[in-house]
């Protein structure tokens, strides 16, 4: 379903049907993204569930007929995450804690390289990991990112040459292998939320009504 077809339920004042077709179009996107920007599997219903509330109050009084719901829901969640993290930051990891993350990713991730790829992505900065992941998986152009990321197309390239090289130093690979797994990497993510990965179920459009 187009996104025009779901902003005009909004409009008609169908607010509970629209936002029902917008989380069945857009939630398993949501799901990998917030555990590609370093949420936890076991906490990402959680944290899908508040995206997906400050989203449907941003909808009550939505305005426009040919806005990108795509953009706006990618800008939402982001926020949401960065709040996520702040709190997860006063609790800090402890070594056992990572470790244990790391036996869970091994556990649904088929290839070691994904895990390392994906736990090398965690450790940049943050301006810089927000780039690469959305452009390289889910392609996102430099204009897209940049309303996400609310900076310029040029900042967004600048954050996406550097952040291409800080990852490719800490995977240890050439330029062009980097580009060839974060393609695969995409498409174990797609594998992994098709294997139940993500624990998120119904509970999220009933609470996001």
């Amino acid at each position: 379903m187009e996104d025009q077809q779901i902003i005009s339920y909004f409009l008609n004042n169908k607010f509970e049907i629209g936002i029902e077709l917008f989380i069945e179009k857009y939630r398993s996107i949501v799901e990998r993204f917030v555990f590609q920007l370093g949420v936890h599997p076991n906490k990402t219903s959680d944290v899908v569930r508040d995206a997906f509330l400050k989203i449907s109050k941003s909808f009550k009084n939505y305005p426009d007929q040919d806005a990108n719901l795509s953009t706006l829901l990618y800008k939402i969640t982001l926020n949401v995450v960065k709040n996520y993290k702040r709190k997860e930051k006063r609790k800090r990891n402890s070594e056992e804690k990572l470790k244990q993350q790391h036996e869970f990713l091994t556990d649904y991730f088929e290839n070691k390289i994904h895990v390392l790829l994906h736990e090398c992505i965690q450790q940049l900065e943050d301006k810089y990991k927000f780039a690469l992941i959305l452009y390289y998986i889910h392609d996102k152009s430099y204009e897209e990112i940049a309303v996400i990321l609310q900076i310029s197309p040029d900042a967004v390239e600048n954050k996406i040459n550097r952040g291409r090289e800080s990852l490719k130093k800490k995977f240890t690979t050439e330029m062009n292998d980097i580009h060839k797994w974060l393609k695969s990497l995409n498409e174990e993510y797609k594998k992994t939320s098709r294997k139940d990965f993500y624990t998120t179920n119904s509970s999220c459009c009933k609470m996001a009504k």
